[in-house]
């Protein structure tokens, strides 16, 4: 399940029609059932909201022939991390740019902000260490 979550989190659009859920899901789910017990739990967590003027399939159970993709819950513990990572990196690097972008990004700029944390602060240590020693700072 969190396979599919995840693709539908990076899915482009901001709706999937059936067919291509079912080529999203393939590899992991193999019947019917299956398939559409799924599907029916994403609708009941509020991931997966049918498009009701494009109508229900008639088998059973039924699914609709398109949903609307809410990708807030699918975002929740990717904005969870950003919140932890806010308190954690240097105070001049803003991250709000990241929550309404996919993780992807922020995977791939991870490193630089923990090296330009790791930097901010050496510096800020660095600098603090030859004031002292210079009598600059008399604690």
């Amino acid at each position: 399940m969190e396979k599919i979550k995840k693709r539908l989190a990076a899915y482009a659009k901001k709706t999937i029609t059936l067919t291509e859920l079912e080529k999203l899901t393939k590899i992991q789910l193999h019947t019917y059932e299956d398939f559409a017990n799924t599907i029916l739990l994403l609708e009941e967590e509020g991931v997966l909201i049918m498009v009701k003027a494009k109508g229900r399939n008639g088998r059973t159970p039924s699914l609709a022939f398109q949903y609307r993709i809410n990708k807030s819950p699918l975002k929740e513990g990717f904005h969870q991390e950003l919140q932890r990572y806010r308190s954690q990196l240097h105070q001049a690097i803003s991250i709000d740019f990241y929550f309404n972008e996919d993780p992807s990004i922020w995977k791939r700029d991870l490193p630089l902000s923990k090296r330009s944390t790791i930097t901010s602060r050496n510096t800020s240590f660095q600098r603090n260490r030859c004031l002292h020693q210079n009598g600059a700072m008399n604690w």
